[in-house]
């Protein structure tokens, strides 16, 4: 220092300029995810989580309570139909064969009841793996739209950083030109 109230000398205040430029150079870049960004989107997925958690119980419930209402409706219709028939037969009597042939149609009505209610399911079960699948496609899209804007940010950011760095290289110049100048001017 060249006096004791702090002032500096040229060449100290060249060391320290050459000093803040090379620590301005080294711009390290920042990405900011905003707290309410990341719990709206863990919202969002815990929102779809229990929708798809409420559908299958649901369905659970409903396609085996109705399933069952038509079939026992089914089987009460037939049986009812049976006893008719068994009153208005009442003074023939109804071979064993008959009988035989009766419930063996009774089981396999039931057998196409209970095959058609496992291709309903079926197609449910993959309706709603589709659906999940379209989750996540649409998830791995909104992931790499982010990551997208992220890297375009980060390439704004350096770009900026640069022409930054430019336009504080300006004075610093113009003091090296004015010092060169100067020096000449003194010498002659």
């Amino acid at each position: 220092m060249s006096s004791q109230y702090g002032e500096k000398s040229m060449s100290e205040l060249m060391a320290s300029e050459k000093q803040n430029m090379q620590t301005a150079a080294k711009a390290q870049t920042c990405v900011t995810v905003t707290e309410s960004n990341w719990k709206a989107l863990i919202e969002a997925i815990n929102t779809q989580n229990m929708m798809i958690e409420m559908l299958r119980r649901e369905l659970s419930t409903k396609v085996s309570t109705e399933t069952f209402e038509q079939v026992i409706q089914k089987q009460t219709n037939m049986m009812d139909w049976v006893t008719d028939k068994v009153d208005e037969k009442v003074s023939t009597v109804i071979s064993k064969n008959e009988m035989i042939n009766y419930m063996n149609q009774q089981l396999d009505y039931l057998d196409e009841s209970m095959v058609s209610n496992k291709q309903e399911l079926l197609k449910f079960q993959n309706s709603l793996q589709d659906s999940v699948k379209d989750m996540a496609r649409q998830a791995g899209s909104m992931r790499e739209q982010f990551t997208s804007a992220i890297n375009e940010e980060i390439e704004k950011l350096r770009n900026r950083t640069f022409v930054l760095m430019m336009i504080s290289l300006i004075p610093t110049t113009f003091l090296v030109i004015w010092e060169i100048i100067r020096a000449t001017c003194l010498r002659a």
